[in-house]
């Protein structure tokens, strides 16, 4: 175990692995539950009114959402982080999340007569063979 400190509350904390101190992962816990048992009696509600509701900040719901936490309450989206279209987890829509992986569009290599007239050398000058 390393003494790290948590990235929330700032207090020095011997990590597991799991990247905050046991009071904010309470906190997160209770918090989640909040939130989930809203939505559960309110399926149709939107981020801002679980927000009013709970008592929960709304980047804490929006981080719930994006771990994927919330998948069966389809009507809480956030956005993709590149495009800005809505998705229920995760940080990339699908079509950028495919930009990523190489799934995107070829980059476009040049034509031979876009070529013609350039010098191309594969050695550097002081590189030579005896």
């Amino acid at each position: 175990m390393q003494l790290r400190n948590c990235p929330r509350c700032g207090r020095l904390f011997a990590s597991s692995g799991r990247g905050m101190c046991n009071e904010c992962l309470q906190e997160d816990a209770r918090d989640y539950d909040l939130v989930r048992n809203y939505l559960r009696d309110n399926p149709g509600a939107n981020m801002v009114e679980v927000s009013r509701e709970t008592g929960v900040e709304l980047g804490k719901i929006e981080e719930f959402i994006r771990q994927g936490r919330l998948l069966a309450y389809a009507k809480l989206q956030v956005a993709c982080e590149i495009c800005g279209a809505p998705i229920a987890s995760g940080r990339l829509c699908e079509s950028c999340r495919r930009g990523f992986r190489g799934g995107g569009p070829e980059p476009e290599k040049p034509g031979l007569e876009e070529m013609r007239g350039r010098v191309h050398i594969g050695r550097r000058r002081g590189d030579r063979r005896s």
